[in-house]
């Protein structure tokens, strides 16, 4: 069964067996600029890859170092877009567990948060980094458990963000809630605040995130072994 939300606001609530499910629509913004930059970063891939094998060895160690970090690029700008065209950000509740689901398709990455370890759930204006110019006028859920702060549904209209403030926490029961100069410590600690392990699914498949220092490793490992195979491949080939 739907709930209706509020009109416009790009949020919608289903009922689902004994799960409340809370979808939020992605915030879009600056889709021209990175379509236009994506088409250049494109085209200048490809004429660096089509001067490889055309290279001496060491021009080619060179272009094919600078082809992993491009890749990243492209993989990065491409996941921005189809986020923000084609993705979806699930809230799904119970009375006992709370999981923010991230998903492209059959793509997703997902958190948990025990619903007995839940202390607030607010709706806060989204806080903008020091480099933008304007603030930000979207807003989104602050949920405080023990220890973790984390960010959900950005993109909200402060109507949309209190009408759900107000369903959600009906949905996992009462809480011993955190006081207000309490729960505003927690927010201001939010960069710092350690989340729950994410888990990345593919279809039937999950696995857990890997670090940001393993995920640093494995891409600088990958970088190094397709620098050294192509670099030898171009060496020995007529």
């Amino acid at each position: 069964m739907d709930v209706a939300p509020p009109p416009a606001s790009g949020v919608r609530l289903q009922e689902v067996d004994d799960r409340l499910v809370v979808r939020f629509r992605p915030r879009r913004s600056g889709l021209i600029f990175l379509t236009a930059w994506l088409t250049g970063w494109t085209f200048g891939g490809a004429l660096a890859a089509a001067q490889v094998p055309k290279a001496d060895p060491g021009e080619a160690a060179f272009l094919l170092f600078w082809l992993c970090f491009w890749l990243v690029g492209e993989c990065s700008a491409i996941g921005v877009i189809a986020w923000q065209l084609f993705g979806r950000e699930l809230l799904e509740v119970t009375s006992a567990e709370l999981v923010d689901r991230q998903k492209i398709g059959r793509f997703a990455r997902a958190r948990s948060y025990d619903a007995s370890e839940v202390r607030d759930i607010t709706a806060e204006r989204v806080p903008h980094d020091e480099e933008d110019e304007k603030p930000r006028k979207d807003f989104c859920l602050w949920l405080v458990s023990d220890g973790e702060v984390a960010r959900i549904g950005e993109g909200m209209g402060g109507v949309a963000a209190e009408w759900v403030v107000c369903v959600v926490p009906a949905r996992i029961g009462p809480r011993s809630w955190l006081d207000a100069e309490k729960g505003a410590h927690s927010h201001t600690a939010f960069a710092s605040s350690r989340l729950p392990q994410a888990v990345l699914e593919a279809g039937r498949f999950q696995f857990a995130q890997p670090s940001l220092a393993k995920a640093w490793l494995w891409g600088l490992a990958a970088t190094g072994c397709v620098t050294l195979a192509g670099t030898l491949l171009v060496a020995v080939l007529p």
